[in-house]
């Protein structure tokens, strides 16, 4: 893809996507609708929107992403294109509207390592936006097994930082528009199959 993403052209491929699977959009109930202002506070205003809607944080304890700041061209796709009413694709995934961003963020422990959760595997696992991972201004997007996910009373101890869950990280796609090309073509099987069944 270019550098610049094409948001029309990747929703469009979506919907032709989600009619071949049998699911057609209907009037009242769109695949993609324009955010409301208020809704994108958790993404403009990441530090400040969830040290204070955090169930699993208290106090400073996630003074580490005080900097963080979400590129202007994620900022935009949500804006414009903000997913609802997603049916799954042969990925096995659903994509979080802004409502359910902020309520899956509010209660995960990995927000403390700039991991975004943006969907959810039939399953229940994340799939992030990993922004330790960057390429041209785009962040990875991972998927990661619930099971591995460190205990918050174990994170000060053992896994205070990134590196330390890094191995129980599996890249999905090297950047965010990379994914949503290939998501939006249906060309991934499903994320459980290929990412966390190597781990049983």
């Amino acid at each position: 893809m270019s550098k610049e993403p094409d948001y029309d052209k990747i929703v469009n491929r979506l919907k032709v996507v989600f009619q071949k699977n049998g699911v057609k959009e209907e009037s009242g109930f769109p695949f993609f609708q324009k955010a409301k202002p208020e809704d994108l506070e958790c993404l403009l205003r990441v530090y400040d929107f969830f040290s204070y809607w955090t169930s699993v944080y208290l106090n400073n304890e996630l003074n580490c992403i005080k900097e963080w700041v979400i590129p202007e061209h994620i900022i935009d796709f949500y804006k414009n294109y903000e997913p609802c009413q997603q049916p799954m694709t042969e990925a096995g995934i659903s994509l979080c509207n802004l409502e359910r961003i902020k309520e899956e963020n509010s209660c995960s422990v990995l927000l403390k390592y700039k991991l975004l959760i943006i969907a959810t595997s039939i399953g229940g696992n994340p799939v992030c936006l990993d922004f330790n991972q960057m390429k041209n201004d785009n962040p990875a997007v991972i998927i990661i097994d619930n099971a591995d996910i460190p205990p918050f009373e174990e994170i000060e101890e053992y896994y205070s930082e990134y590196e330390d869950i890094e191995e129980f990280i599996h890249t999905i796609s090297t950047s965010f528009t990379d994914f949503l090309w290939k998501y939006s073509a249906d060309e991934y099987d499903d994320f459980e199959d290929m990412f966390l069944d190597e781990d049983e």
